[in-house]
């Protein structure tokens, strides 16, 4: 399996709660993958790379293709877990301004998600989330 990795970020609870969090979510997004057997491979293999290196927290992996993951950006896919926190270790394709757009979408929706019974409103993370990035290009001019 050679693929360039292109996105590996934290997000989900593990960043807006840690506290809480039960897990680490972690995204990672390669160049190609060409069939679902090789994508269940690469997130098992990850898994058990985490679990030997002795990881307390169990990690959930989420391996994507470049196109899969734009098309995942959505409310109810990973776009909700990022818009309510993220951490990017490494970016070759502009993961941020990907976020930035699916909180757009999803604050003119006003979209609601259900999580474990619990009720999230992404309309305030996602408010957040376009404030902070706004006031972060105000400090970089």
């Amino acid at each position: 399996m050679d693929k360039k990795t292109k996105l590996i970020a934290i997000f989900g609870s593990s960043i807006y709660s840690p506290r809480k969090a039960r897990d680490i979510d972690i995204l990672i997004a390669v160049d190609r993958i060409d069939s679902v057997t090789e994508k269940i491979e690469l997130e098992v293999a990850i898994k058990r790379a985490l679990r030997e290196l002795g990881m307390e927290k169990t990690c959930d992996v989420i391996v994507f293709d470049v196109d899969s993951l734009k098309e995942n950006m959505k409310p109810g896919g990973v776009a909700s877990g990022a818009i309510a926190g993220y951490k990017v270790l490494y970016d070759e394709i502009g993961f941020e301004e990907m976020v930035k757009k699916a909180a757009e979408e999803l604050l003119k929706q006003g979209v609601v998600v259900y999580k474990k019974g619990r009720k999230l409103d992404l309309t305030i993370y996602t408010k957040l989330l376009l404030t902070k990035s706004s006031q972060s290009k105000k400090k970089n001019i």
